[in-house]
């Protein structure tokens, strides 16, 4: 991922976004809930925007400075935001199946301490 530039312009950043993703180069914005939430602030922040894939940075740039610039190697974005969608989803549910995990080890520890106790005890 390589950044392409940074504005507090946030409207000039979404325009980038769609040139480039209509012509098949997939960008991600950072500090986009940054400047929406501190938007009232006077300090600017600065949104980025950066191509997903390195091989399509010198076509985003050319892009940029001339709309009528071909892509030499266009993806699908949707098929892109999908497959990232999927992976999100995927991290969630594992993560939560570890957390299952160590709740239910401790539950397990928790009482095979306690009847180890009450045996020791009686």
């Amino acid at each position: 991922m390589k950044l392409i530039y940074q504005s507090s312009d946030k409207q000039a950043v979404e325009a980038s976004r769609l040139l480039l993703e209509s012509r098949g180069i997939p960008v991600h914005i950072s500090n986009d809930d940054t400047n929406r939430n501190l938007s009232y602030m006077s300090v600017a922040v600065q949104v980025g925007i950066w191509v997903v894939f390195d091989d399509q940075y010198l076509d985003a740039v050319a892009l940029l400075k001339d709309d009528a610039h071909d892509v030499a190697n266009p993806r699908d974005v949707d098929e892109y935001r999908t497959s990232l969608n999927n992976a999100e989803t995927e991290m969630r549910k594992s993560g939560f199946d570890r957390v299952m995990l160590g709740f239910m080890l401790l539950l397990i520890a928790g009482i095979v301490t306690y009847f180890v106790s009450k045996i020791t005890h009686s």
